[in-house]
């Protein structure tokens, strides 16, 4: 991973990576989308929406939503990657693990963080599973939870929240996840 400082804005790129949780109606899609450090998309793909056959939901059993996330979605969603992030974010935790092994740069999961902010922006805190960190991106507001999905050292944390603090200076770290699932509600709309 290169040095935060070394990032030039013109190939400063972020991923966020989208699988749908399982709805009412069995349907599962997801994208991913890259954007610039102002946020604006320079690459998106999505997977064509799944409607698993109730044959495939006897034959699969409770192994069916592993294998549509994991081994359908996320796969097909990495392997379409044009543009290297400097980070991919998830927007469900459970996936950095298998998004991380198949991937060869960073991968964490963000969040808002619902407790009191942190004193000063840039300021973290490690929490208990040692996996999570508390971060509190600017001044004003709620921080964000970052999650590693491992217990990563102290270089790597500073790098990557390093990246989040640039990026959160021209943008706001989790709307990209808004504009994914509004995309994903017009593909669906229109299969």
């Amino acid at each position: 991973m290169p040095k935060a400082s070394a990032v030039s804005k013109k190939d400063f790129f972020i991923g966020y990576l989208y699988i749908s949780p399982f709805s009412n109606e069995g349907i599962y899609t997801g994208a991913v989308m890259i954007t610039d450090f102002r946020g604006i998309p320079v690459d998106f793909n999505y997977v064509e929406p799944i409607k698993p056959t109730r044959l495939e939901r006897v034959l699969y059993g409770n192994a069916l939503e592993a294998y549509l996330r994991e081994e359908l979605i996320l796969q097909n969603l990495v392997k379409s990657v044009t543009k290297k992030p400097e980070v991919l974010i998830c927007q469900d935790s459970s996936l950095v693990v298998p998004a991380r092994s198949l991937v060869k740069y960073p991968v964490i999961a963000i969040e808002q963080y619902s407790g009191l902010p942190l004193e000063t922006a840039g300021t973290y805190e490690r929490l208990p599973d040692g996996e999570c960190f508390i971060y509190q991106v600017e001044e004003v507001g709620p921080p964000i939870k970052v999650c590693f999905g491992f217990s990563p050292q102290q270089a790597e944390v500073e790098a990557l929240l390093h990246i989040l603090k640039e990026a959160a200076g021209y943008m706001d770290l989790l709307e990209p996840f808004r504009r994914i699932v509004k995309a994903l509600d017009v593909i669906i709309e229109e299969c």
